[in-house]
């Protein structure tokens, strides 16, 4: 039977558990919106040193690459999110930009991803890269659309296309 006691320390338990509860869901969201506002944060100036890309022919610099802008995109085939956000930038993108104008990177072993293109039936430039250039682009995060300006200075790096094409409109890359 329950006691008046054991039923008072029942109801004491689930008041802890239901503040311990709360207490988490909301420092969860805290985190989560820190989370959200640092990937958004788009606009940055870190310089990118030399980078070996592969374009099927020989290896590039990436610098050699960038003498004038360079708009990238990194997708994997190992990314959920990956071709939906492409697909998308490439239907928002489609009166905008030009698939000659950007770059796809893809890493150099991600045969899915380089098959997924080919689907597609559009003529990307596509550059394919390993290891170091994810490091050197310090992404923790795919898909990635950046801006690279001449000087080999990242100026946009985001995962949202939307974000992307409203930056490089802001920047007088585009014209929306």
């Amino acid at each position: 039977m329950i006691t008046d006691i054991n039923l008072i320390l029942i109801l004491i338990v689930l008041l802890f558990l239901l503040l311990v509860i709360k207490d988490i869901n909301n420092i969860d969201k805290a985190f989560l919106k820190k989370k959200k506002e640092s990937i958004q944060t788009s606009t940055i100036s870190k310089k990118v040193n030399s980078v070996e890309v592969y374009n099927g022919e020989g290896n590039l610099d990436i610098k050699t690459i960038t003498s004038s802008n360079l708009l990238g995109i990194i997708i994997s085939s190992s990314c959920p999110a990956c071709m939906p956000h492409f697909e998308n930038f490439l239907n928002i993108s489609s009166q905008l930009i030009s698939p000659k104008d950007y770059y796809v990177f893809l890493h150099e072993d991600d045969h899915e991803a380089k098959e997924y293109l080919s689907l597609i039936q559009q003529d990307f430039q596509i550059l394919f890269y390993k290891d170091n250039f994810i490091r050197e682009l310090e992404v923790d995060f795919l898909p990635v659309f950046f801006l690279l300006d001449k000087d080999g200075i990242i100026k946009i790096l985001t995962p949202i296309e939307q974000q992307f094409i409203s930056k490089l409109t802001n920047f007088g890359l585009i014209s929306a």
